[in-house]
């Protein structure tokens, strides 16, 4: 039997995972979004390593799309859908899109099935699958915002790591660029606080008023197995997110448009409150430009897989 997505006006359902460390992440029906996830620090305080809203009808809006899945389209704006279709089960939460491109995902796709689910090693999974019944491009991501001080401030203090030696350079028109790290801001090889690179004056930096780029950071994992592709952590909390990907591409943004932003917090947020780091597809050519997803054609079914590891650095 077809299961729709739900109309508009159903009240959307939240889902809470735990695992035996009191670990909780919360996921909502609108936008398939992660609402929270609570993490103790290096004393085992407790706090949301998650931006978000007060409310859970906030999200139904969700113009900076926190925590929603998205699909980028290529080099075009982000697209998120409010509408999604959530069960939970002893394993996680599913929750399904259908038909897709309906609920304004992107044209070509019929159907998208994304799985979350919290292990007892602190490991959140994040599964994704699509179909597309006519030609469609992909690049599925959850657009999770972290601060792993609890938004206690910004994330410059925050120390990245990216296995990666190239990056997609914003060139004029959106299009993309294969770019080497080595020289320039973009060169995480080895870990360097973000708030440093945000002040090197490098032209990509301007373009994006941060970092709002992908790395390439190797071949997609056909066996899919996540490999781990990048680590950051907070020296104030001692937390540590690891994350791992079966994709070639990782999409770091540095909250460089959270200014202004009204959270759960008595103030709004300020630029850079927050990062993402976002597994995804790499690099297509489509009409003659480079844009960053991955090509279906009616039929298919494309998957991956992001696994965010959230403990206390050694």
């Amino acid at each position: 039997m077809m299961i729709h997505s739900w109309p508009a006006g159903r009240p959307a359902r939240l889902f809470t995972l735990q695992n035996g460390r009191n670990m909780r992440v919360t996921i909502s029906e609108h936008g398939a979004a992660m609402v929270s996830w609570w993490a103790p620090d290096r004393y085992g305080r407790m706090a949301d390593v998650l931006l978000g809203y007060p409310e859970d009808g906030d999200y139904a809006r969700n113009e900076a799309c926190l925590g929603a899945v998205v699909n980028r389209d290529g080099g075009m704006p982000r697209l998120h859908a409010t509408h999604w279709r959530g069960e939970l089960d002893v394993g996680g939460a599913s929750l399904r899109l259908r038909p897709a491109d309906a609920y304004g995902m992107g044209a070509g796709l019929a159907e998208i099935e994304v799985r979350y689910e919290l292990d007892e090693d602190a490991c959140l999974s994040i599964d994704y699958r699509v179909v597309a019944d006519a030609p469609a491009l992909v690049n599925l991501s959850t657009h999770a915002c972290f601060n792993l001080n609890g938004g206690q401030a910004d994330v410059g203090d925050h120390i990245l790591q990216i296995d990666a030696d190239r990056f997609l350079a914003i060139e004029s028109g959106g299009a993309l660029r294969d770019t080497e790290v080595s020289g320039t801001p973009f060169d995480f090889r080895r870990p360097a606080p973000i708030g440093t690179r945000l002040r090197w004056p490098h032209e990509q930096i301007g373009v994006a008023e941060g970092f709002d780029h992908a790395w390439q950071v190797g071949g997609s994992t056909a066996a899919g197995n996540p490999r781990r592709v990048a680590t950051i952590h907070d020296p104030g909390s001692g937390r540590r997110l690891q994350v791992s990907t079966t994709e070639a591409g990782l999409h770091f943004y540095s909250g460089n448009r959270l200014d202004g932003l009204a959270g759960r917090g008595a103030a709004p947020y300020g630029r850079h409150a927050g990062f993402c780091l976002e597994g995804g597809a790499s690099r297509v050519q489509r009409d003659g430009l480079r844009a960053a997803g991955m090509l279906l054609g009616p039929g298919e079914v494309y998957r991956h897989t992001t696994v965010y590891r959230l403990s206390l650095q050694p």
